[in-house]
């Protein structure tokens, strides 16, 4: 093992995330856990293979969600329900995130362009502004679900 790598065992034993980039993950998770890194640089292609890898994922374990409930629970108005209530809320996260990260990105890369530390406030602030949208109206409908129910 050489000496650089060791250092940084040695900066992640004492749990100092702060400074830990891409690297040093990479190192932790093929070295101690035996992980393959998909956090190095990829190819479009490579990006793409994964994302399409992971949406049929997502789609199995959907479909296997919806076999379990139609199994455990019927098909009933009750059931149907339920899958309507829990749509309802996926959607609106879907919306809001496919909106976060069309609008975020290019903005981000402007910034990351010129600072680093730039790109990081500004990412910091628009988690911080969205986060606080979310609780907001997670709130109000807190608030008036009993008169919608």
């Amino acid at each position: 093992m050489h000496e650089k790598e060791v250092a940084r065992y040695v900066h992640f034993d004492n749990l100092q995330f702060k400074t830990m980039n891409f690297n040093k993950i990479d190192i932790i998770l093929e070295h101690h856990l035996h992980i393959p890194s998909v956090l190095k640089k990829q190819t479009i292609t490579q990006a793409a293979v994964l994302i399409s890898v992971l949406a049929l994922i997502s789609k199995f374990i959907g479909f296997f969600r919806e076999v379990l409930i139609a199994n455990y629970f019927g098909a009933t108005g009750q059931t149907d329900a339920f899958v309507v209530a829990m749509l309802i809320p996926g959607s609106i996260l879907g919306l809001f995130a496919g909106g976060f990260s069309t609008l975020i990105i290019p903005f981000y890369l402007e910034r990351k362009s010129k600072s680093e530390e730039a790109a990081r406030k500004f990412v910091d602030s628009a988690l911080l502004v969205w986060g606080s949208v979310f609780v907001v109206v997670s709130a109000v409908i807190l608030i008036f679900a009993p008169t919608f129910v």
